[in-house]
Parts: structure tokens; sequence; C-alpha cells
């Protein structure tokens, strides 16, 4: 029994019996739960425990910007939880907590309605984006940024991309749980590039940061593939501490990509590949950024010296395994300028100023022999052998990378390149003594020293 302070019109107190609160976990009359009121007698554990269930088992059907299905399922395949217990020790808490006239007050709050107890419910994002992944892949767009031409300061506008928020869908369907709704669109965010339309429009190219030359010509395959890495590459802004991928910009080495079969390097011998000559055009752009300052932070070179560069200057791509990445560390962007004309492969890097002056210098380290591989061709005559690859010594070059800043601060990093040594491949026919037919075998030595500079061509 309960007893109610009640004034009198005479202003003073008198003390009645007014009702008998619930007790155990009976809720207080009126209590609401997610707007569900209690009915008399009707558990709060009952009742908590059946929206838990309904909410757990509710259908969610997750769909893009055009309605199509990207996968159908439940909050509790999501891996929702529902804090059911934590809603009863609140609804189970009004009227009964604080003074006397606390508790009489909160009763009669709460048979009117005024009590209305939220369930808390969890989804982790982690499952979400398991079960969005692949639609995700799909349907994110990277922003592409604004290019400028070196030459005659046409731009091309930048493209806005967008990415799937998986915690922003998280939370939608969340929402449409509680509501009832089945339906839940996916959220995108928009993605800007930092290169946009109005950088490229007002870019100070007036400084020639570094520059670098290679010459080519041979297969015509080999030729078309450089003239289209050289183009992908062509018009990149690189922004303050912005990084620059090879293979992003140029993309897969595939027919469907533009590129050409011609021969290649692969695992030390020359073979016939799809996108040959990609890798001149990487190691050109790499010695321009090398030379202009920038930060290289990936680059391999070749299991064999290649030549139209320098040992020590080559840089090896494949996609998307071997990359060629750097960045600028400047505070003004720069502008990657690449051209391709009358058999002259050309990289600069442009900006505001030329903030450094960088030297490199190579030495051989070291030498190896090259061995020799047989191989056994039945098309080939009685006691024939046939010289299918010309063998050729490795080396070890040591690089010597010296940076000069404009206020006489000198930074020097020291590196080793490993070419290994290239194998001699003879094709012998069957049962011939390859030792008595095959000449001796020999390779000159390979040594000295060179240095390089960024008026340095091709070698």
């Amino acid at each position: 029994m309960s007893i109610a302070i009640v004034a009198t019109a005479a202003g003073a107190c008198a003390f009645g019996v007014t009702r008998v609160l619930p007790r155990g976990e009976a809720a207080a009359s009126g209590v609401l739960v997610e707007g569900h009121p209690l009915t008399p007698g009707e558990s709060p554990r009952a009742a908590l425990q059946t929206l838990a269930e309904r909410w757990l088992d509710h259908p969610v059907r997750l769909v893009d910007e055009r309605g199509q299905a990207i996968v159908t399922t439940s909050a509790r395949a999501l891996g929702a939880t529902v804090d059911a217990d934590r809603a009863l020790v609140e609804a189970l808490r009004i009227g009964r907590e604080g003074s006397l006239v606390r508790r009489l007050v909160d009763a009669d709050r709460a048979r009117d309605g005024a009590f209305d107890v939220k369930v808390s419910m969890a989804l982790p994002v982690d499952r979400l984006i398991e079960d969005v992944a692949a639609a995700k892949e799909e349907l994110d767009e990277k922003p592409r940024a604004a290019r400028r031409d070196a030459e005659s300061g046409a731009v091309e506008p930048h493209r806005e991309g967008r990415w799937l928020d998986a915690y922003a869908t998280a939370e939608e369907v969340l929402r449409a749980v509680r509501a009832g709704e089945e339906q839940v669109r996916v959220t995108f965010r928009a993605a800007s590039p930092a290169a946009s339309t109005d950088v490229a429009r007002g870019l100070d190219t007036g400084a020639e940061l570094a520059r670098f030359e290679t010459r080519f010509g041979g297969p015509p395959g080999r030729d078309k593939n450089i003239l289209r890495a050289a183009k992908a590459l062509d018009g990149v802004i690189l922004m303050p501490g912005e990084e620059v991928s090879f293979n992003a910009e140029v993309g897969p080495r595939s027919p469907e990509n533009g590129f050409f079969p011609a021969p290649e390097i692969y695992r030390g011998e020359m073979r016939e590949g799809i996108g040959g000559g990609a890798c001149q055009v990487a190691s050109t752009v790499y010695a321009a950024m090398l030379f202009s300052g920038l930060d290289v932070v990936e680059r391999r070179n070749h299991s064999r010296p290649s030549g139209y560069i320098r040992p020590g200057l080559d840089a090896t791509v494949s996609y998307p395994v071997l990359d060629l990445r750097a960045r600028n560390p400047f505070d003004f962007p720069v502008l990657l300028d690449t051209s391709t004309e009358g058999g002259l492969m050309r990289a600069r890097l442009l900006g505001i100023e030329r903030r450094v002056e960088v030297e490199l210098a190579t030495a051989t380290a070291g030498v190896s022999k090259f061995k020799r591989k047989v191989e056994r061709a039945g098309w080939l005559g009685d006691g024939a052998s046939k010289l299918k690859q010309k063998g050729k010594n490795g080396m070890s070059i040591r690089r010597t990378v010296r940076v000069k800043d404009r206020a006489g601060g000198e930074r020097v990093v020291t590196s080793m390149d490993v070419y290994p040594a290239t194998q001699e491949i003879w094709l012998v026919a069957p049962g011939v003594d390859a030792d008595a037919v095959l000449p001796p075998l020999g390779g000159p030595a390979v040594g000295g020293a060179a240095a390089a500079s960024p008026s340095a061509g091709p070698v």
C-alpha cells in the first residue's frame, strides 16, 4: 500500500491511502516499451523478448540507388544484438526509485504514458562489409583527378567519385528494422580528388624540376605499348604529400586495356608477352622522378640490365604486383609531362621552382658469371644445336644518391641493385653430347664506375 500526500484547499497537508505499486517483475501501469503499452499483468520480460526476436528476424533487403538488390538477409544474420536486459531494468525502475513523492509522481506519469522505454540494438559493421564486399567493389567509384597538358595548358576536368559507407548503411539498417521497413538503400559518400579542375587551371609549371629521355624503336607492338603507357601518365598532377602509382594510372597490361604482344623479360629470359615496353616508360619516368627530388616509395630494378638505360636507373613494373610509386615532398603541386616523338621517350616534372639538386653515382660492386642451360629439341636434325639465348654476366650495382637543398643541407642514400646472371640457353638434338658439340662457356667481365645526372640521356 502507498501513502499519498494531498494538498487541501486550506493549504494544509493530509495523508491518505492511494494505490498499491506493482512489485516483482511487473511494470508500473501504462509504461510503454518502444511505443507499445504493456497491458495489465503483461510481463515486461516476455514483451521485450518478443520485441527482440521480431527485430532480429526482421528481413532486410539492401538495394543500390537503382533499387537493384545487393543482398537479402536479416538483422540476426548481420550480427545484430538487442539489449533486452538493460531495457527490462529501465522499465522496472519506473515508480520504484527516489523519494516517496518521486515514486508516486512517476507512477502517475507512467499511467499517462509519459515513459517510453527504448531498447538498444547494435549492428557490428564487419558482417555487413562482408555481405556487401562484392557489390562495394563494383559500386565504388574512384575519383579521377584533373589533368593538364604541359604544352597547351588545356585542362581535363576532374571526375567525382563515391564510396559505399558501411557505417552509415548499418545505421540505416537499424532505423529500418525499428520502423518495420524491409528495403534499405545503401549509403554512399562523395569522394573528391585533391587535384580538382580549379587546381589544374591555376597550376604553376614555370620551372622544370627534372627531365629524362630514352630512345625506343623495335617491334611494332612494343612501340605501341610505350605510346599507350606514356599517354596514361601524361598530365598527372601530384599534390603535396600525394603519391602517384604507375599501375594505378596505366592499368592492367592487357588487350582490353589497349596493350599489344611484345618481347618482355620474364625470370631472366626474353619471351613474348602482353605489354612489353611498359617498363621503358616506367624507367624513364623513374629517372625523372629521382632527379626531381620526389620521394620514390616503391621501385625495383629488372632481373637483367636494359639496353635503353644505365643499370641503376631502370624500374620494372608488372600489374598488379610490381609497381613504381613516388610521393611529392614539396609544398606545391608537381605536373608529370610525358611524350613520345621520333623514337624518343621523354618524362619531365614541372612545378613552381626547383628546390633540390640530385646526383646519382653508380659503381659495379660485383660480377656473377652466367651459366649454361641445355634443352633437348626433337625438331632439330641429327647432331644439330642452336643458341636460343645468349648468356650475360650478372652484376651488383652500388648506388649513391646525393640530394642537396638550397639551404645547403645534404642527404645521401646508398643502396644496391642486383642483376642476376642471364643464363645461356642452347637447343640440342636428342642423343647429342652437348659438352662435345657446344663451344666453351665464357663471357666478358663487367666492371668500372659511372655517374648520372638529370641531363643524362639514354645509355
